[in-house]
């Protein structure tokens, strides 16, 4: 799994805990991955790992004027 993330930063086929795995053995903070959303066809999930170590998912839907990350005021 390793490998992975130097192909890019969209993960198809890819779950949360997989994602969650992927980030945490690169160990470099601010890494990120997209993928598409398990729970929601029509959403992606931003996953960060922060400068902590600790991994966000974050939402990311389609509106009608582009695309939405919900009301997180995080700083990563």
């Amino acid at each position: 799994m390793a490998g992975r993330l130097t192909r890019g930063f969209f993960h198809r086929d890819l779950s949360g805990i997989e994602a969650e795995k992927l980030l945490q053995e690169k160990s470099i903070p601010s890494s990120f991955l997209v993928r598409p959303s398990t729970t929601k066809s029509d959403a992606y999930v931003l996953s960060v790992r922060r400068a902590n170590g600790e991994i966000t998912h974050i939402r990311i839907q389609r509106t009608n004027d582009g695309f939405d990350l919900g009301e997180r005021q995080e700083c990563f």
